[in-house]
C-alpha cells in the first residue's frame, strides 16, 4: 500500500495542472532548450560528440578552428554547465563526470508545459529527432551571423517525433541545473 501511494504521489507531480503556468519559466531553463536546440541544427553528429567532450573539460575550445564549431563549442559550454552529472562509478573517490549522453543525440525538444514545486521545476517535453539528411541541411544553411537568439525555428514537419519527456530542474544558489538523467514517459 505503501509504494502504492508513493507512486500516486510521483504520478500526481506530471498530471496535476500546474499553479506556475501563469508566471514565465526561468530564464536558465528556457536558455537551455534554445542553446541546445540552436547547437544541434549548427553540428553534425561526429562533430557533437567532439564539443560535448570539449564543454565536458576534455578539449580547448581553440582546437576548433571553424567559427560555426567554436561557436557552437563556446554556447555549448553554457548548456554542459546546467547539468548535475552523474559519476561513473559512485563507490570511487576518482570518479570523474560522464558527460551527458543525451546531448551527443540530434534531437530537439520543445516545450509544453511546466510545473514547479518548490525549488523543483518539471518541465514536459515533446522531443523531435532529425535524420542525418536533415541536420546536413540544416549545418549547410548555417551563417556566421546566426546566434540562438535569432536562428530560424525548426520546422517541426521535418522531424520525426521521437518522445514526450519530463526533465527536472533543482534550484541551487539563485540558479537552475538539471540532473543528466532525463525521464522519457512510454505511456499517456
Amino acid at each position: 500500500m505503501r509504494a502504492i501511494l508513493v507512486f500516486f504521489s510521483l504520478m500526481t507531480i506530471f498530471i496535476l495542472p500546474s499553479r506556475s503556468q501563469n508566471r514565465t519559466l526561468p530564464e536558465d531553463i528556457v536558455t537551455f532548450y534554445r542553446d541546445k536546440n540552436f547547437v544541434n541544427t549548427v553540428c553534425l553528429s561526429i562533430e557533437k560528440y567532439k564539443i560535448v567532450h570539449m564543454a565536458s573539460g576534455n578539449i580547448e575550445p581553440s582546437y576548433f578552428k571553424d567559427v560555426r564549431l567554436r561557436k557552437a563549442a563556446q554556447i555549448m559550454q553554457g548548456v554542459v554547465s546546467k547539468i548535475l552529472p552523474v559519476m561513473d562509478n559512485m563507490n570511487s573517490m576518482e570518479s570523474t563526470p560522464t558527460p551527458p549522453y543525451h546531448l551527443f543525440l540530434t534531437e530537439f525538444n520543445y516545450i509544453t508545459g511546466w510545473r514547479q514545486s518548490g525549488y523543483r521545476i518539471y518541465v514536459s517535453l515533446d522531443t523531435y529527432s532529425a535524420d542525418n539528411e536533415i541536420n546536413a541541411k540544416y549545418v549547410a544553411s548555417y551563417t556566421p551571423d546566426q546566434t540562438p537568439e535569432n536562428y530560424k525555428r525548426i520546422d517541426l514537419s521535418e522531424l520525426k517525433f521521437y518522445s514526450k519527456e519530463v526533465h527536472e530542474w533543482i534550484q541551487e544558489n539563485g540558479h537552475w541545473y538539471k540532473p543528466s538523467v532525463n525521464v522519457i514517459l512510454l505511456n499517456e
